[in-house]
C-alpha cells in the first residue's frame, strides 16, 4: 500500500484516539457487464465484471484544529478478460484550522490510484521484433497533491478566499512515462453576498504543468527507436495558464439555483499552439417540487490534454432527479461534447454520453440500484503506426460503449 494512503490512516486513527468524530461508511457490491470493454471501434469484445467499493468518512469539528477524511476504494474482477482487473482507492485529508473563526484555514492532502482502460492489438516498435502487436494491460498511473486554502470573513457579507496546490502524476509503465507530470495552481476570489442565497465572485486562477521527460520521444518521430524499445511516438510539453474570472451563484429565486460566471483564459506551451479568448458556463437547477429536481447548463472550456496541447470543450447537459414514493429515488443525466483539439495533433470528436440510475431503499440503511451508462464518441483521428497513444488517454478512437448492472450498498 503506498506510503502516502498509510499516512493518512494514521493520522485519521490518531484523531480518533482523541476525540468522537462523526463517522459515515459504505459498502458496495454489485454485478456488470459491458459491451466494449476495450473502446474499440471493430472487433466488439465485452464481458462482465464484479465490483465491490469500500468508503469511510470521518469528520470532526473543533475551535482550533479538527479533521476532515474521505477513504473510498473500488476493487474490479473480470470474468473473461483476467488483465483488466484492477483496484482503484483515493484518499483525502483535511485539517481545518480555526474553521469557526472570521479568519480560518485549512491543510489538504489526497492521493489517486487510476486504472484506465487500454485498447488491445495496439502497435509497439520493439528493437529485436520491429513493428509488433501487442495486448494492452490496464494503464495504471497515480496522482498525489497537497495544498492549503485560507478565508477571511470580511464582514457578514464579504468573504476572500485563496488557495494553493501542488500536485504530481507518475505512470507505471514505459510506454507512458512520457506523460509524468508536475504542477502547481493557485486561486484567489472575492465573495460578494448580495442576496440571502446568492453572490457574486470575482477573481483569478493561474498554474503551470511540466513533463520532465515530455520530449524524450523526439528522435524517435521518423525511426523506430534504436534504444528503450516500445516508446510511443508522442511528445508532450510544458504549459502554464492565466485567467480572470466573474460570476454569479446561488438561489435567485425560492426554486432556482444558478452558477454563471465568465473568464479570460491564457494557456501558453512551450512548443507550438496556445490559447488567449473567453470561456464561459451557465448552469441552473429548477426544483419543480418537492420530489423532483431539473437541471440544464452548458459549458465552453479549454483544458489541458495529454493528447495534444489543448482541447477546446463544448458540452450542453441535462439532469432530471424524481422521487418516486417514499423508496424509490430516480436520477438521469445526458451530455453532448464537440471538442477540438489543438496542433500538433489536431482532430474534432463529438461525444454523446449518458447515464440511468435507479435506487431502491430496503431500508434507512439499504439500497439496490440498477445501473445503464452510455458512451458514443465519433472521432475523426483513429490509431495510426507512426503516433502511438494507448488506451483512454484522451481516447481518439471511434467508438459505442454501454455498461449495465445491478449494486447493493450497505451503511454503516
Amino acid at each position: 500500500m503506498n506510503e502516502m494512503l498509510i499516512l493518512l490512516i494514521i493520522i485519521t486513527s490518531s484523531f480518533l484516539s482523541k476525540a468522537m468524530a462523526s463517522t459515515e461508511a459504505s459498502v458496495a457490491a454489485g454485478t456488470f457487464y459491458e459491451n466494449n470493454t476495450f473502446y474499440e471501434d471493430d472487433k466488439i469484445r465485452g464481458d462482465g465484471f464484479f465490483r465491490v467499493k469500500p468508503q469511510l468518512k470521518i469528520e470532526k469539528e473543533g475551535e482550533v484544529i479538527g479533521l476532515k477524511t474521505d477513504l473510498s476504494g473500488s476493487y474490479n474482477k473480470y470474468l473473461r478478460f483476467a488483465n483488466q482487473d484492477y483496484f482503484d482507492y483515493q484518499g483525502a485529508l483535511g485539517i481545518p484550522i480555526n474553521q469557526f473563526g472570521a479568519f480560518a484555514a485549512e491543510l489538504a492532502g489526497d492521493i489517486q490510484a487510476i486504472s484506465d482502460p487500454a485498447v488491445t492489438d495496439v502497435v509497439h516498435y520493439t528493437r529485436t521484433e520491429g513493428k509488433t502487436k501487442k495486448t494492452a494491460a490496464r494503464i495504471d498511473h497515480q496522482v498525489m497533491g497537497a495544498g492549503a486554502k485560507i478565508n477571511w470573513q470580511m464582514s457578514s457579507l464579504s468573504l476572500i478566499n485563496v488557495k494553493a496546490r501542488y500536485h504530481s502524476e507518475d505512470y507505471a509503465d514505459a510506454y507512458h512515462n512520457y506523460l509524468n507530470n508536475q504542477g502547481f495552481d493557485a486561486s484567489a476570489f472575492y465573495d460578494y453576498q448580495f442576496l440571502p442565497e446568492t453572490v457574486f465572485y470575482i477573481g483569478g486562477t493561474g498554474g503551470a504543468l511540466t513533463f520532465p521527460s515530455g520530449t524524450k520521444n523526439s528522435k524517435f518521430k521518423t525511426d523506430p527507436p534504436a534504444t528503450d524499445p516500445g516508446l510511443p511516438f508522442q511528445l508532450k510539453y510544458d504549459s502554464t495558464y492565466y485567467s480572470g474570472r466573474a460570476g454569479v451563484r446561488g438561489r435567485l429565486a425560492e426554486r432556482t439555483r444558478v452558477d454563471a460566471s465568465a473568464a479570460f483564459l491564457i494557456r501558453l506551451y512551450t512548443v507550438g499552439s496556445g490559447f488567449s479568448e473567453p470561456v464561459f458556463n451557465l448552469k441552473v437547477e429548477e426544483q419543480f417540487g418537492p420530489k423532483d429536481l431539473l437541471l440544464a447548463g452548458f459549458d465552453y472550456d479549454v483544458k489541458d490534454s495529454k493528447f495534444t496541447n489543448y482541447v477546446i470543450d463544448q458540452t450542453t447537459y441535462m439532469g432530471y432527479a424524481r422521487i418516486l414514493g417514499d423508496q424509490i429515488l430516480l436520477l438521469t443525466r445526458m451530455q453532448y461534447t464537440y471538442s477540438s483539439y489543438s496542433k500538433p495533433y489536431k482532430r474534432e470528436d463529438q461525444r454523446l454520453a449518458a447515464a440511468f440510475r435507479i435506487d431502491y431503499s430496503l431500508s434507512p440503511s439499504s439500497k439496490i440500484s440498477g445501473l445503464l451508462d452510455v458512451d458514443i464518441l465519433n472521432s475523426d483521428s483513429y490509431l495510426a503506426e507512426n503516433l502511438i497513444s494507448d488506451g483512454q488517454i484522451d481516447p481518439r478512437a471511434s467508438y459505442q460503449f454501454f455498461r449495465t448492472g445491478l449494486e447493493f450498498t450497505q451503511y454503516f
